[in-house]
Order: C-alpha cells, then structure tokens, then sequence
C-alpha cells in the first residue's frame, strides 16, 4: 500500500515537503504549496509513475 505524507516546515507554507514511501522505496520531494492539492488528489498515480521510473533507471 503506497503512502504519502506531507508536511512544511515554515508557517507561510510556501514549501511543502512531500515523502512518499512504497514498500522499501522511500523518497522525499520539496514541492511549492500550491501544488500540494494535485499531488494529494492524483496521489496513488504519482507515487505509481514516480516508482516505476525509479525502478526503470
């Protein structure tokens, strides 16, 4: 089961840190506030897309 946790470290939330984890792949993104809506809408396809890349390379 894949999760995704985010959380900011300043108050004004201008950036967001995403960290994804899928089985034992773990990986940390920085990513503007504003585009933390999508990822948690789309969230299951990105870490999909984002594993299978990682697996690829």
């Amino acid at each position: 089961m894949a999760s995704i946790t985010a959380s900011t470290r300043s108050k004004k939330r201008e950036q967001v840190m995403i960290t994804v984890s899928f089985g034992r792949f773990r990986n940390s993104y920085q990513i503007l506030d504003i585009c933390l809506d999508l990822v948690l809408q789309r969230g299951c396809w990105w870490v999909h897309q984002v594993h299978t890349t990682q697996k690829r390379s």
